[in-house]
């Protein structure tokens, strides 16, 4: 069957002037001559009645606009013709009755013409935008058979050409529902949509891919409004078909994923009813089957702060304060660790949330056991660094004595090796104190924390090392310092220690420029404390803030090299990181993070 081309394109190939000048030319004659003859004929006559093939003649223009100009001319020529054509036998009501009735059989063929013209070109218009999808399209009468089909049509089905019946297109035995279904739609002129597989045996031949298609069907009019048939088109969704395929099966596999985790974890509806349940949850809170499937997860808990805990938690996801929260329960005499996320997944209806069930038993269990080991390691080596500077004290006194009392009787080399000696034993002192000071660092509860004035915190500083920046002339700039959340002390031994290394370590006679300035970084401020000494290399950004790592002899700088690791420790402690830019004999700028202080 061919396809029927749109009138504005097939007619766009013939219709030219010379044929609007003869159609033109005829109109004219005809209508003149209906004219004359119904001057010359009586008035009975139903000559008028002859106008409608003039107007039938205007429809062969490709466009409508003329119908109604030719309309009103045939009317014209009809009344005037009733006023100049000469008296005959009939009466006035008959010669008006032949009048009205000209005019009215006129404008009802005008009427007709341009909806038969209407529907043809919606019709057209139609067949031509379906002529150029690639999808394919026809379109057939209540009987099935085909009036129209695209050429799409034979790209999806190969013997759609040679066919000129639905029954013929969807003939094979497994279609047969199919068709009857289609038919009774066709019929009641009623809208459908269906999926139906296409198998190569269903077209003959031996290459043909099997294909998925989707026949839409929508109701058709002819001229008069009367349902004539359907529009169907069939769309290729194979692809589609596959990609739900696949789909299928990577759910099947998350969720094989998902059963086989050794991770308690169920996803909830909004209710917190469970949906999906692995076999760890189950064997933790011993399930059988599905029968908590669509139960509370609360209800399944049933220990009742842990119950009540969880729903308060679910709350606060479900309605969208946090996207995930997480909190420690004691269930089934375990440490629980639990987590309630939100799940944003395009295409499924309804939120969907995931709880997963942590066991950290084992883990609590040796954190307890390394807190309780720490804390004797700690409690060791206060004691032992304590015990250590008694023995240190004396050894040094005796030595200061024995250089006192027998100074005239020892000769430069036994002076210089005691003097050796009571040089060792005082740096062994200061080792061992700040040894205490680093172990007396415990890590800070961040609940203990409160509001700390970071300006007062370093008048306080300031004053603790006036005598060294007078000594050393030094210049301190500071800009406006905020309010953080943390441990007074701790900070101020932070500052303390880092303003101290920016005075100490400077290069020549270069007096000391030290500039303190902060920032405001999300929930932290970010401190800097910069200055015009000898710099560090980049390379020591980790073995600087490593407990008495040194990166100059004691004869160049004095000192244990436990500062900065007490400044690490401390901002750490805080939620904070500590770090450091550099360049070598221009200076060094230290940034250390605190969080900021809300009241």
């Amino acid at each position: 069957m061919r396809e029927r081309k749109a009138p504005d394109v097939e007619e766009g190939r013939w219709w030219t002037k010379s044929h609007t000048l003869f159609l033109t030319l005829f109109i004219l004659f005809a209508s003149g001559t209906l004219f004359i003859l119904d001057l010359k004929l009586k008035l009975g006559a139903t000559i008028p009645v002859l106008y409608t093939g003039v107007i039938w003649a205007a429809s062969l223009f490709p466009y409508s606009g003329l119908l109604v100009p030719v309309g009103l001319t045939s009317s014209c020529l009809t009344l005037l013709g009733f006023f100049f054509s000469p008296s005959g036998l009939a009466s006035d009501w008959v010669v008006l009755f032949n009048r009205g009735l000209s005019l009215f059989v006129i404008w009802l063929t005008v009427i007709f013409l341009i909806q038969r013209k209407a529907a043809e070109q919606a019709s057209d218009v139609l067949s031509n935008l379906a002529g150029r999808i690639s999808n394919g399209a026809f379109s057939c009468n209540q009987q099935g058979e085909i009036q129209w089909q695209n050429e799409g049509l034979a790209r999806l089905i190969p013997h759609a050409n040679e066919i000129g019946d639905v029954r013929d297109l969807f003939y094979q035995p497994h279609l047969q529902q199919f068709y009857e279904e289609f038919m009774q739609v066709v019929r009641r002129g009623e809208q459908w949509s269906q999926e139906v597989l296409l198998t190569p045996s269903d077209f003959n031949l031996e290459n043909a891919e099997k294909i998925w298609v989707q026949v839409d069907c929508e109701p058709s009019q002819n001229a008069f409004g009367e349902l004539s048939g359907s529009f169907v088109l069939v769309s290729d969704i194979s692809r589609t078909k596959a990609d739900e395929e696949r789909l299928r099966e990577y759910l099947s596999y998350a969720k094989s994923i998902v059963m086989n985790m050794s991770k308690a974890l169920v996803v909830v509806n909004a209710d917190f009813s469970v949906d999906i349940g692995n076999r760890a949850f189950q064997e933790l809170f011993r399930l059988e089957g599905e029968e908590f499937v669509g139960v509370n997860v609360p209800t399944i808990v049933s220990e009742g702060t842990a119950a009540q805990s969880l729903q308060e938690q679910f709350s606060i996801v479900s309605s969208g304060e946090e996207d995930s929260v997480t909190l420690e329960l004691e269930l089934q005499g375990k440490d629980i660790l639990v987590i309630i996320t939100r799940l944003n997944v395009s295409g499924v209806s309804g939120k969907r949330f995931t709880v997963s069930f942590l066991d950290v038993s084992d883990y609590k269990n040796a954190l307890r056991s390394l807190e309780s080991a720490n804390d004797e390691l700690r409690q060791f080596a206060y004691v032992a660094s304590h015990d250590l500077q008694e023995p240190l004290r004396k050894i040094s006194s005796f030595l200061q004595i024995l250089e006192e009392d027998y100074r005239n009787q020892l000769d430069e080399e036994a002076r210089e090796c005691i003097d050796f000696a009571v040089d060792g034993a005082n740096r062994l002192q200061r080792l061992i104190s700040d040894l205490l000071s680093f172990t007396g660092l415990t890590r800070a509860d961040s609940r203990e924390f409160k509001e700390v004035d970071c300006a007062a915190a370093l008048a306080v500083v300031l004053d603790n090392l006036q005598p060294l920046m007078e000594e050393s002339s030094a210049v301190i700039q500071a800009d406006y310092l905020p309010k953080v959340l943390g441990n007074r002390t701790h900070i101020e031994q932070v500052l303390q220690n880092l303003i101290g290394n920016a005075v100490k370590y400077q290069g020549g006679s270069v007096a000391p420029q030290i500039k303190i300035a902060c920032e405001q970084e999300g929930s932290f401020w970010r401190f800097s404390v910069a200055d015009n000494g000898i710099g560090i290399d980049s390379q020591y950004q980790e073995k600087v803030f490593r407990i008495f790592q040194r990166l100059h002899s004691k004869e160049e700088f004095a000192g244990t090299g436990i500062g900065l690791a007490i400044c690490k420790r401390i901002v750490e402690a805080h939620g904070g990181k500590i770090w450091f830019t550099s360049v070598p004999q221009e200076g060094t700028t230290f940034f250390f993070t605190l969080r900021r202080y809300a009241p």
